[in-house]
């Protein structure tokens, strides 16, 4: 991890219009078990750890967090990122129809972080 946030740092510390780093995307928190609460604070906190050496003045914008997951496992994922990551972040849909936004923005708005959020058009 640290080989690839020092590639990471390289590239955004001289870009004026970065203001911080996403890091992973959709990771597979179902192999955690009951150690899920444990994994997902320790994998965040080491993040966060990491960036703030490399990328001390950036914000770290979390990981996408899958929703194919029991609902208990997303929210204790949702509340370790929200305890060191400075927003969290979400997607929802395909483009191809309304999108049920209310109900999946409650299950972000429980970790009690600023959330960026997209939807995923064709």
């Amino acid at each position: 991890m640290e080989a690839q946030l020092a590639k990471i740092a390289d590239r955004a510390k001289d870009d004026p219009w970065c203001l911080g780093v996403f890091v992973d995307n959709e990771l597979g928190w179902d192999g955690c078990g009951a150690d899920v609460a444990e994994v997902a604070e320790k994998y965040y906190s080491t993040v966060r750890e990491a960036l703030k050496r490399h990328l001390p003045n950036y914000l770290y914008l979390g990981s996408r967090i899958h929703d194919d997951f029991p609902p208990e496992v997303q929210e204790t994922v949702r509340r370790a990122a929200a305890r060191h990551c400075a927003y969290l972040f979400g997607s929802y849909g395909d483009g191809g129809g309304d999108v049920p936004a209310a109900p999946l923005l409650r299950r972000y708005a429980i970790a009690g972080r600023r959330l960026i959020w997209y939807c995923r058009g064709k």
